[in-house]
């Protein structure tokens, strides 16, 4: 079995573990977003009934005011009523043994805060949300369908950055940048997950049009990937136009006009389907935002005022970017962000000393937007008593390390003193075992509590879909598979490896001189 589809495996099974063992709600404004999805998947993208104005003590809260012009009314059938998701906010226990909703008792509408949202993400779960009659299997159905896009992007970022001749450290970036937080939000019913994996592959897949040694079969499908997730990415946020653009300026400092140019030039027929996918994505994004978001309005010198405290604020937006679950209430013990922070650090500093001079300016400047965009969205949000978190922004700051990764594939062959340590084995093996033990952790703080994580099977009175035996044994594979792919990636690359010479012109340039 090749190396990237190993891997490309391990990821899926991790995500749907996540996805069918997470509780019901136990995801960032789950209760919100499965409404959203219930309207757009049966077509009503544009939601125009509003809830009633806030009145009373409420009404002074500049959050709640925020809140209530995005959220409109979404009418819910029998049975699919999202109350039950709720039942895990207080005690954060047992959340599969939440009590049955009576749904006789609820209203046939209900407010959804992210009603002004843009709808092209939620239609695709929404669709799978409207096949079932029971909220609970809904809500998991759409979980899967927002997961296996999430999956398919990832796979194809992981395409996009192989080097078969390189293979031993061409993935180190995009394994780092795939962080246990990058799993979870993309295993639930949510834009945020697919967004992030968009940025993934865009960048990726705009990273292997401009390698000097691309070969046509691999810059086709490098077209439409990036075409794909440029859509994807622009339409899914209100940010989307946004990260599409700083993915583009890290790919044109890193290559240069010419470089760039001369690949949009050879591309042919895949540039300009890939171009048109990109354009498509960003008028839907654009439409949208002119036509039916609302906006908070922009005080120029109260938002820069915000500048320092926002500044304070990027140092827990970088930890909610490795790991922090649930409603921000799943926290991690302090050796895990201390061990993937080092993975991060070890990758980004390895692409500063290897790097030339060209590429460590835009390193650097990439990593200072780590800092710099998660301040600034922070200070917008500002303006309305809402502050940002990790997943905010994460379409962007995954992309550092992947291009950090990508300067130390350019400068492999420098690095054979790095090749004998195998340091793909070695980080695949840590990332496994981090990623399994974080679902660990956060299944257990939820049928088990926040305190001792006993073996959470014996506190759990309810079993969620297919299990906890199976779901335990999905994420084991995965951990295996991890492995197994660090064994493959670290093999020597042979002659016989090399030979299809369509794929790559460095290919036919080895056998020839063979």
């Amino acid at each position: 079995m090749k190396a990237p589809l190993t891997l490309a495996l391990a990821y899926l099974l991790l995500l749907g573990a996540w996805s069918i063992g997470n509780p019901p709600g136990a995801a960032p404004d789950e209760f919100a977003h499965y409404l959203r999805a219930l309207g757009a998947g049966r077509g009503e993208l544009v939601l125009d009934d509003k809830p009633e104005p806030l009145t009373g003590p409420a009404a002074a809260e500049t959050n709640l005011q925020w809140q209530r012009k995005q959220s409109r009314l979404v009418e819910v059938p029998d049975g699919l009523n999202p109350e039950r998701f709720n039942c895990d906010r207080r005690g954060m226990v047992r959340a599969w043994q939440c009590p049955t909703v009576d749904t006789e008792a609820i209203d046939d509408a209900e407010t959804t805060w992210v009603g002004t949202y843009p709808p092209y993400l939620y239609a695709p779960p929404g669709w799978a949300v409207n096949r079932f009659d029971a909220a609970v299997a809904a809500l998991l159905a759409g979980r899967l369908v927002s997961m296996a896009l999430t999956a398919g992007l990832i796979a194809g970022a992981i395409f996009m950055v192989d080097d078969r001749r390189r293979r031993w450290i061409s993935h180190l970036g995009l394994i780092v940048a795939i962080t246990p937080m990058v799993v979870f939000v993309g295993s639930s019913l949510t834009p945020n997950g697919p967004e992030i994996a968009a940025g993934l592959c865009f960048l990726a897949a705009c990273l292997r049009l401009v390698r000097e040694d691309a070969g046509r079969a691999s810059t086709r499908w490098a077209w439409i990937l990036a075409g794909t997730s440029a859509l994807v990415l622009a339409a899914a946020r209100d940010l989307g136009p946004v990260w599409v653009a700083l993915a583009g300026l890290m790919v044109l400092g890193l290559a240069g006009f010419r470089r760039v140019l001369s690949a949009m030039r050879s591309g042919g027929v895949p540039a300009v389907v890939g171009a048109s996918l990109g354009v498509v994505g960003l008028a839907l994004a654009l439409w949208w935002q002119l036509q039916h978001q609302v906006s908070p309005g922009l005080d120029i010198g109260r938002t820069l005022g915000y500048f320092g405290e926002s500044l304070n604020t990027t140092k827990e937006v970088a930890r909610q970017e490795i790991a922090v679950f649930g409603a921000l209430a799943v926290v991690l013990p302090g050796w895990v962000y201390l061990i993937w922070g080092l993975l991060l650090a070890a990758v980004g500093v390895g692409a500063l000393i290897a790097g030339t001079l060209r590429e460590r300016l835009i390193l650097g400047l990439g990593a200072l937007g780590l800092v710099l965009v998660p301040a600034g969205v922070d200070m917008l949000q500002r303006i309305n008593d809402f502050g940002v978190q990790g997943r905010h922004v994460m379409a962007y700051t995954v992309g550092v390390p992947l291009l950090a990764g990508e300067i130390l594939r350019r400068h492999a062959g420098s690095l054979d003193w790095l090749k004998r340590l195998r340091p793909t084995l070695l980080l695949s093996v840590t990332v496994g075992l981090l990623l399994g033990f974080c679902w660990y952790r956060n299944m257990a703080f939820y049928m088990a509590g926040p305190g001792d994580p006993i073996p959470f099977w014996r506190a759990a009175a309810e079993q969620p879909p297919f299990g906890w035996p199976i779901l335990g044994l999905a994420v084991a594979l995965s951990m295996a598979l991890f492995v197994t792919y660090g064994v493959l990636a670290s093999r020597p690359t042979t002659d016989r490896q090399l030979k299809p010479s369509s794929d790559s012109n460095s290919s036919r340039s080895a056998v020839t001189a063979k």
